[in-house]
């Protein structure tokens, strides 16, 4: 899909996407805590119900179930010697799933890190790891790429020039965002009016 393309389509009217993964997944018996691309690799039918029981109810767009196929990622399950394997698979699942009916879209997702901090990552290794995945999934066959539940536009940016520098798909992205200090509520000062003599 050309970002002419998918600017026409946007110009049609609303685009539903798919709703929740991770929840259904879980309630169709995935446990807490595994690598949930591991599983759906394991178990694709559990996701291509889902993703045409999505399409059946309206859906334009599905996401591949690649959330969290980077390096950074799959390396907390010693799956990262695995990475092109898993997003050639993944996206593979979806498009049997939805079957010419819908567009899907790479699905990219934060690696849970913090930008430039101790115990986090660089931008430019931020860079390195969302090229590498966004390569894969273009050369899978993604008609678009979606960012989701980046932590914050630094993690976001670093996403989108990635993906700019392997391809010139359209890009969607959302953002998670939790509030970083407390705000207390300041006493105000109520002025009462004298009424004038």
């Amino acid at each position: 899909m050309t970002r002419s393309e998918f600017q026409a389509l946007l110009n049609s009217g609303a685009i539903l996407l798919d709703g929740a993964t991770g929840s259904n997944l879980r309630a169709s018996g995935m446990p807490v805590g595994v690598c949930t691309e591991q599983w759906v690799l394991e178990h694709p039918e559990v996701l291509q119900n889902l993703q045409r029981d999505y399409v059946d109810a309206g859906s334009r767009i599905v996401y591949a179930p690649s959330f969290g196929a980077n390096r950074l990622s799959l390396s907390m399950y010693g799956l990262e010697d695995k990475l092109a394997e898993m997003n050639r698979a993944l996206v593979l699942i979806s498009r049997d799933a939805v079957g010419g009916r819908a567009f899907v879209a790479g699905d990219m997702a934060t690696c849970g890190k913090p930008v430039d901090v101790e115990g986090g990552v660089s931008y430019d290794t931020l860079i390195e790891v969302y090229r590498e995945q966004a390569q894969l999934l273009v050369d899978a066959g993604v008609d678009l790429i979606g960012l989701e539940t980046m932590m914050g536009v630094t993690e976001c940016s670093a996403a989108i020039e990635a993906v700019r520098s392997v391809c010139d798909l359209p890009v969607m992205c959302t953002l998670t965002l939790a509030a970083t200090r407390s705000w207390r509520r300041r006493p105000c000062r109520r002025w009462a009016r004298t009424p004038s003599a």
